[in-house]
Formats: structure tokens, C-alpha cells, sequence
């Protein structure tokens, strides 16, 4: 689990848990905050894009580059997802994971 450092008192970092995941708010965090935040799950970025193996990672559902100000980092399927935060994304992504529970993936 992700342990943030701030409480949200300070309005950065903020966090639920909750007994499948813990949900970090990361609003509010400065860019060095984020890439440490990826690089725990094997991401990086070059200041502006999130990385995955050094290249550019596209989001899942459409495909295109994810800005680093953008993303959503979502659990799935035991891991990490790391997409664009627009609603066709998140929607997309939340249609999946019903889906998945559903079928009891």
C-alpha cells in the first residue's frame, strides 16, 4: 500500500483506505512527489509524459500519450494501471473492472 507523507490538512497527498486499495489524492503533489509515486510501480517520466520502459506509455483505452499532470493510477488485476485521467478513460476503465467482477477475475 501507499503511504503518503501528507495529511489533508496540508492538502497534499491525501489518502482513503479502504480494504482492497488505498486511494492517494495527488492534486495536490508536486512533480517530484508524482515520479516517486511511479517509479514504486516501475514508471517514470520525462517531466511531462509518464514512461513505461523508457517510452512514452499510452493509455490503455485510447491509445494516446499520458501527460504527467493527467494521469490516474488505478489498481487492476493485482497491480497498478496507469491512464489519462478523462472520463472516457475512467469510464472505460470502470466498465472493465465490473466486468471483471462479474466473471470473478
Amino acid at each position: 500500500m501507499i503511504e503518503p507523507k501528507r495529511n489533508s490538512e496540508q492538502g497534499r497527498g491525501t489518502a482513503e483506505k479502504t480494504e482492497k486499495m488505498q486511494i492517494v489524492e495527488t492534486k495536490g503533489m508536486s512533480d517530484k512527489e508524482l515520479t516517486l509515486l511511479l517509479r514504486a510501480f516501475d514508471y517514470d517520466t520525462d517531466g511531462e509524459f509518464v514512461l513505461k520502459d523508457g517510452k512514452r506509455h499510452l493509455d490503455k483505452y485510447t491509445n494516446e500519450e499520458i501527460k504527467l499532470r493527467q494521469m490516474a493510477l488505478l489498481p487492476y488485476r493485482g497491480g497498478v494501471l496507469v491512464i489519462d485521467g478523462n472520463p472516457l478513460s475512467i469510464s472505460s476503465y470502470l466498465e472493465e473492472v465490473e466486468e471483471d467482477d462479474k466473471s470473478g477475475h
